[in-house]
């Protein structure tokens, strides 16, 4: 949690742990649904601003 604490701004995927999620600024989609992909494109859109 050190890690997400001490990011600007915090991603974590949605298969993440529990602690992960709630610690986190925002939940994408599983790592097995192209999330690194999902995050670029969301963060191109507005929908994450860093």
């Amino acid at each position: 949690m050190e890690m997400l604490d001490a990011a600007h701004v915090s991603i974590v995927v949605s298969n993440a742990t529990e602690k992960a999620k709630k610690a986190a600024d925002y939940i994408t989609v599983s790592n097995e649904e192209n999330a690194i992909a999902k995050v670029i494109e969301d963060i191109e859109n507005g929908r994450i601003v860093i």
